[in-house]
């Protein structure tokens, strides 16, 4: 069970790392794929970025959001497969 939560977390992030990375190429492929992961990191990135604001970087804003998300899954999932025991 703790290898299978373990895949579905390390998916979730790796999709978060490629619809952050979407974010930067302009096209319409990638605004198809862009528009169909948002379904599943829009609502949990919306509700982080009205706790943390962009940073502003001299004319740019910087989204945290994505870097502070994949952190807490990156917590949450040592955290719940140290948690789940073994050998099932």
């Amino acid at each position: 069970m703790a290898r299978l939560f373990d895949l579905v977390v390390s998916t979730y992030a790796l999709g978060l790392i490629a619809y952050s990375l979407l974010s930067w190429m302009r096209s319409a492929q990638t605004d198809r794929a862009r528009a169909w992961l948002a379904r599943f990191y829009e609502p949990v990135l919306g509700r982080i970025r009205g706790m943390i604001k962009p940073v502003r970087l001299g004319s740019a804003l910087m989204d945290l959001a994505p870097g502070v998300m994949l952190v807490g899954l990156m917590v949450l999932k040592r955290l719940v497969v140290h948690l789940m025991p073994r050998g099932l």
